[in-house]
Formats: structure tokens, sequence, C-alpha cells
């Protein structure tokens, strides 16, 4: 029963976070705190990914568009990607640094 809950655990752990791609915020196992299903529902499909910045306070303070990962082009559709990534919240601590990094994966639904 024990091994059922840690699998269960772990797996769920891997739903919830799976749109972080990697960075420092993921290595130290910082949380995000905003409820997410990093999903935008849109008018096309496709995905953006974005470097973010994550202050102690757990605020995202700068985004930065990694072009070569992403397949949106529209500037209105980045921005409101944009918007979605200053709304989160990450876990605050002053043990974290300054300033941590991580990679995040927006994705953008097409309605039917």
């Amino acid at each position: 029963m024990k091994y059922i809950l840690i699998f269960t655990f772990m797996a769920f752990c891997q739903i919830s976070f799976s749109q972080l791609l990697s960075g420092d915020v993921i290595n130290e196992g910082r949380s995000l705190l905003t409820k997410t299903d990093f999903k935008i529902n849109s008018t096309t499909e496709g995905v953006v990914v974005y470097d973010i910045t994550v202050n102690r306070e757990g605020k995202v303070t700068s985004t930065l568009l990694k072009i070569e990962q992403s397949t949106i082009n529209s500037t209105p559709l980045k921005m409101q990607a944009v918007n979605l990534l200053k709304s989160f919240k990450f876990e605050p601590n002053t043990r974290y640094p300054q300033v941590q990094h991580v990679l995040v994966k927006i994705t953008f639904v097409k309605l039917n």
C-alpha cells in the first residue's frame, strides 16, 4: 500500500509540473502556487516556450521568448502568454537566490 501511495504521489507531481521544462526553480524544488493547466484557448494551435525569471518573493519579473522552441508567431497570442506567465506566483523564501530561471511551455488550444 505504501508503494502505491508513493507512486501515485510521484505521478501526480510529474503531471502537475510537466509544463515547467527545466531550470533552477525545478532543480531546487520550488513550488508553483498558482493553479494552472498551462493552456490558453485560442483560434489556433501551437506552443510558446519562455525563459522566465522569478525573484525571492515568488513573482515573475521577466520573460524571454525561446523562438527556436515555439510555434506561435502571433504577437497578440504571445502577449496573452506573457500575461499568463506574469500572473504566476511561486513559493517565496529568502533562502532562494535573488533570481532563478525556469523554462515554461504554454500550449494554445484551438476552440471548436
